[in-house]
């Protein structure tokens, strides 16, 4: 930890400053436990953010491969989203990458789960832009897996990483699909990226 004279001076606006003391002093509580408990929470509470420009990079083959298909699965549904629910469809349309090889070897499908989607969310009306953009909850996904292919040393995202994160966005329509087809999102999150067996 660097010592104090090391550390920046951080300015503090006087309103923050005032409610920090009265949040302190109402608590018996130093302002700098006050403000270093808050920063946890907002840090923890970090929204990733998916940067195109630079994350699409980092994803390997199989994974950008599983985009295009989650785009092509969109189109096909006349939805102008991209959700978590047509990822987990181009997760099992790419049938080389890890993923797909293990929610076929728990019997999860392709045609099972599109036809859930087809039902839960219907399918939208013929547009004229074909722009597919993806959600939040999508976005979030994305940013995520390359988070944690970062955190486990890998070069490159795989497949194995979004499916991961969608297992961990358990509000999310994909895994919602899943649950009902019996893979619940604990048995993908206790599986750590290697023993999915990374994309080659």
């Amino acid at each position: 930890m660097p010592s104090s004279r090391d550390r920046r001076r951080l300015e503090v606006p006087v309103c923050i400053h005032d409610r920090l003391q009265q949040i302190a002093a109402s608590e018996s509580r130093t302002v700098a436990s006050v403000a270093t408990e808050l920063l946890h929470f907002a840090l923890d509470d970090r929204r990733a953010t998916w940067m195109p420009d630079h994350h699409l990079p980092l994803l390997n083959e199989r994974a950008r491969h599983v985009l295009d298909l989650a785009q092509d699965e969109a189109r096909d549904h006349r939805h102008n989203y991209l959700g978590t629910e047509h990822l987990l469809l181009g997760l099992l349309r790419e049938d080389q990458g890890a993923a797909a090889s293990f929610l076929s070897g728990r019997g999860i499908r392709l045609d099972p789960v599109r036809s859930l989607v087809a039902r839960i969310v219907g399918r939208g009306r013929e547009r004229e832009s074909l722009t597919v953009e993806l959600t939040p909850r999508g976005r979030r996904v994305l940013a995520l897996a390359v988070e944690q292919a970062q955190a486990h040393g890998h070069e490159r995202v795989g497949t194995e990483h979004i499916l991961l994160e969608l297992a961990l966005e358990a509000k999310g329509l994909a895994m919602t699909i899943l649950t009902h087809l019996g893979l619940d999102a604990e048995q993908i999150r206790q599986r750590d990226p290697a023993s999915l067996s990374q994309d080659d």
